[in-house]
C-alpha cells in the first residue's frame, strides 16, 4: 500500500509541476515543458519515495520467497 501511496504522491506532485511549467515549441518540432529549478527539486522527495517504497516491496516480496537450494553435484 505504501507503493501506491507514493506513486500517487509522485503524480500529484507532477501535476503540479505541469501547472507551474510553461510549454515551449523548440525548432526540432517538439515540444518541451520548462520548470524552474527550485519546482524541479520539489519532483525529488516524492520520487525518492517512490524509489524506497520499490525497495522496501522487493526485500518483501524477496524475504516472502522460498530457499533457493542448488543440487550437489
Amino acid at each position: 500500500m505504501r507503493l501506491l501511496e507514493a506513486k500517487l504522491q509522485m503524480l500529484a506532485a507532477y501535476e503540479t509541476m505541469v501547472g507551474k511549467g510553461t510549454w515551449v515549441l523548440w525548432p526540432d518540432g517538439n515540444q518541451y515543458l520548462v520548470i524552474k529549478p527550485e519546482d524541479f527539486r520539489a519532483l525529488i522527495e516524492p520520487s525518492e519515495r517512490v524509489d524506497e517504497a520499490e525497495e522496501r516491496e522487493e526485500q518483501g516480496r524477496r524475504a516472502r520467497m522460498p530457499p533457493f537450494f542448488e543440487p550437489k553435484r
